[in-house]
């Protein structure tokens, strides 16, 4: 009786949170962004196993002496949406979409939102404190981490 009664709470759940944001449209777009510009790197020459380093700061990868000496916060924000090749991609847009999908139904999608985007830019910061100072940084996974963390 027990199991039963866990299960029909769960689904029960499952369908109040579904019916409080019916559609994830916010985490769609974040996923289709992160995959566009993956597309669009390949599309411009870039290694879509294992891009060079150069080619990825041309495109806003994070760097100390970027950011920080040149001005170019902008960097901080764009560093997020570029990877270091697929299976990069590949993870980072995984653990999205398991724990995207519970935290935009939780908290609906202007909140996934914040809580995505202002994840990305302290994960950016925090990468740029600790290992950017002598290389470049990319990748959603301050983002996705602040995500998990939200779950």
């Amino acid at each position: 009786m027990g199991a039963w009664h866990d299960e029909q709470a769960h689904a029960a759940f499952e369908q109040r949170l579904r019916e409080m944001t019916p559609s994830l449209w916010a985490l769609y777009a974040v996923v289709a962004l992160n995959l566009g510009v993956w597309l669009a790197n390949l599309a411009d020459g870039m290694g879509a196993l294992q891009p060079a380093t150069a080619d990825l700061f041309r495109w806003g990868a994070s760097s100390a002496s970027a950011v920080v000496r040149d001005g170019e916060w902008w960097r901080l924000l764009t560093a997020t949406v570029l990877h270091g090749g697929l299976l990069h991609l590949a993870l980072n847009m995984y653990a999205l979409w398991v724990a995207g999908t519970q935290v935009c139904r939780w908290f609906g999608n202007g909140q996934f939102l914040l809580i995505y985007w202002g994840s990305a830019l302290a994960g950016s910061a925090l990468s740029l404190h600790f290992s950017a100072q002598q290389a470049v940084s990319v990748g959603a996974s301050g983002a996705v981490f602040g995500v998990l963390g939200a779950v």
